[in-house]
């Protein structure tokens, strides 16, 4: 057969030397592939590595969605953290200032009203309330002027 001359059976013996590196002690008979199995060859060659790389992609870019995502949730607990810790320590100032006030070693409830309505003022309207042990209580949410309710003491429970 001549350089210029082709042969579906001298393409496919190419073919199926390329395919099998063994092919020249194999007969010409057993060599022969279809041309359909030969392109089905082809495009599961072809497909399997692409597919194999457009899975490796979405697992790529899905792992780094998932790395901003939870910075991201990091971030804004960190943020969220940071202003309840800032408001706690703005409620606990003002209530320590509370309880250092001279009204209140006084005894004068009305003065302990009333500076409890204005720390509950800068505190953006918090409510704030103040019992003691012989059952006087003080709340910035009654009417003003109620100052120094009394409640009834809590029974104590005794065992046997």
């Amino acid at each position: 057969m001549s350089l210029g001359q082709s042969s579906p059976s001298y393409a496919r013996m190419i073919l199926a030397s390329a395919f099998n590196p063994n092919a020249s002690s194999v007969s010409p008979d057993r060599r022969r592939l279809s041309l359909r199995t030969l392109l089905l060859l082809l495009v599961v060659t072809v497909a399997l590595p692409l597919t194999a790389l457009a899975g490796l992609a979405v697992w790529h870019a899905h792992n780094q969605a998932r790395g901003r995502a939870e910075a991201e949730v990091l971030g804004q607990a960190r943020t969220m953290t940071a202003l309840v810790d800032r408001e706690i320590q703005r409620v606990e100032t003002g209530l320590r200032a509370l309880a250092d006030s001279s009204a209140l070693a006084r005894g004068d409830l009305a003065a302990v009203d009333t500076e409890m309505r204005a720390m509950a003022a800068q505190l953006d309207g918090t409510a704030i309330g103040l019992g003691s042990l012989d059952g006087q209580l003080l709340s910035t949410t009654w009417p003003v002027g109620s100052a120094g309710r009394r409640r009834r003491p809590r029974r104590r429970c005794t065992t046997p």
